[in-house]
């Protein structure tokens, strides 16, 4: 029994962590149809295995020649797996703290400006508005910031089909922020949709097709335009660990920050001119839905 204590010992050379390796590990023994206590042994455990497909843990050398062997795969290829995440791994890592420094600039944007001007947020669209549960915390939350912000949702085009996903993101913001008794008015104050005057919109045969949404941040400092992107090492290492195409591309989106001249273009296109109007020759107001009564209401 020592040398198998010694062997779980010495399992792991570090805390190097690899979630594509370990995306890699699971799927491989999922299809061999076992389970970790089933291809448990001296040399890599069923703790062992645990450790390498829920932390990511990468095992010794030793380790993962005798993974792969029980796995039946090669070991360049779980090297490979390795090494690319360890870039993949690092650069989510950096995307996740910009995005919470996205998040903490618009929190501190929000508590230094004022009523009669707040901090401006647009979010300029091509495709219709989600209305997931992940989306609507997202926009509650900000919605909820101790400060002032108005948060714009423009879509780039007139077409109904996709500016009416306005109204399947403000109904239930709107619901839920009834339910909590706060002022309806003051949403509808600080949440506002438009889209493109027909007369003004490009020709979408000949536009430039906006993948992702931008978002343009306006304060005293002027406008700071972030946008979408998709990161391509990202996107290899997870397609090398199984992961399918269309959610390696999902999990690879980082927001970025374009460049200032970026900035005022898109502000210029926008037509900003004050904290609360825009253009009436530019845009076109969307209205609220309405919301049903309250049960109690009803009985009224």
């Amino acid at each position: 029994m020592v040398p198998c204590q010694r062997s779980r010992r010495n399992a792991f050379d570090g805390t190097k962590q690899s979630i594509a390796f370990s995306q890699w590990v699971r799927r491989h023994r999922i299809a061999l149809g076992k389970n970790q206590k089933e291809l448990g042994n001296d040399v890599l455990s069923q703790q062992d295995w645990s450790k390498i497909e829920r932390q990511g843990i990468v095992p010794s050398d030793e380790v993962l020649l005798e993974l792969c062997r029980v796995l039946q795969r090669p070991v360049e290829e779980a090297r490979q797996i390795i090494e690319e995440s360890a870039t993949t791994d690092d650069r989510a890592r950096m995307f996740e703290l910009d995005f919470n420094a996205f998040e903490e600039s618009i929190v501190a944007g929000a508590m230094a400006a004022s009523p009669a001007e707040p901090l401006q947020v647009f979010v300029i669209r091509e495709d219709g508005e989600k209305s997931d549960e992940t989306t609507l915390a997202k926009h509650y939350r900000i919605l909820t910031i101790d400060g002032h912000i108005q948060l714009t949702i423009l879509f780039r085009y007139s077409d109904p089909r996709v500016w009416r996903s306005f109204l399947s993101l403000a109904a239930p913001l709107a619901a839920r922020w009834r339910d909590e008794d706060r002022d309806l008015d003051h949403l509808r104050r600080k949440l506002k949709g438009y889209y493109r005057h027909e007369s003004q919109e490009e020709k979408q045969a000949i536009a430039l097709p906006l993948i992702h949404p931008l978002v343009l941040v306006s304060d005293s400092a002027g406008p700071r335009l972030y946008y979408y992107d998709f990161d391509p090492k990202i996107i290899e290492g997870l397609k090398l660990a199984g992961v399918k195409e269309e959610d390696a591309l999902q999990r690879s989106i980082a927001l970025l920050q374009g460049i200032k001249p970026m900035a005022d273009l898109v502000a210029g296109w926008i037509g900003l001119q004050g904290p609360f109007d825009l253009p009436k020759d530019l845009w076109v107001p969307i209205p609220w839905p309405e919301l049903p009564k309250k049960p109690r209401e009803q009985e009224t």
